[in-house]
């Protein structure tokens, strides 16, 4: 595995904790890992600034991002998925050609128009064809919930032929 792809559907879930603790991870297996986000809020991203000073990743900012926010819904909204995606596989295959590893965190789902009836992160995992890992928030949410909530989360994944490797349930009280 060369690559791994991080993402939540809700603010607050923890992807950054559980990108940081992947990072460690593989940082005391590995020399060269790369950190990168398809798709941030703004410049500058909070995640890539701390993932990249925290760790001493060897690249720049600008190699670790294709979108802002903005740009990418505009070009969702008008039916340009294929445009984005096809500006994002040469971001990310740079990193994957000069490094060992990458790890991918995605934008929560949340962050997108709601009236985009897709998953963001799931089409661009599925195009750059990295394993999918999924962060729930399960902050003040009941036991039959997460239940129903994971369920629901494989479901997707499987339908969408990711492979899944795994899913975290974060921030139980």
């Amino acid at each position: 595995m060369k690559n791994l792809y991080i993402a939540s559907h809700e603010p607050n879930a923890g992807s950054l904790i559980i990108s940081m603790g992947m990072m460690e991870w593989l940082k005391s297996r590995m020399q060269r890992v790369a950190f990168f986000r398809p798709i941030i809020d703004k410049t500058p991203d909070g995640d890539i600034e701390f993932m990249l000073r925290h760790f001493s990743l060897e690249q720049r900012i600008e190699e670790s991002y294709a979108f802002e926010i903005d740009t990418a819904q505009e070009l969702l909204v008008n039916n340009k998925m294929h445009q984005l995606i096809e500006q994002i596989i040469p971001k990310y295959r740079y990193l994957e050609a000069t490094h060992d590893f990458v790890l991918i965190e995605g934008l929560n789902r949340e962050r997108f128009n709601k009236a985009l009836d897709i998953n963001i992160n799931y089409e661009i995992a599925k195009n750059l064809d990295v394993p999918f890992l999924s962060v729930i928030n399960a902050k003040a949410r009941s036991f039959d919930t997460l239940v129903h909530e994971v369920k629901q989360e494989r479901k997707n994944i499987e339908d969408e032929g990711l492979d899944h490797i795994a899913l975290f349930v974060n921030r139980l009280e």
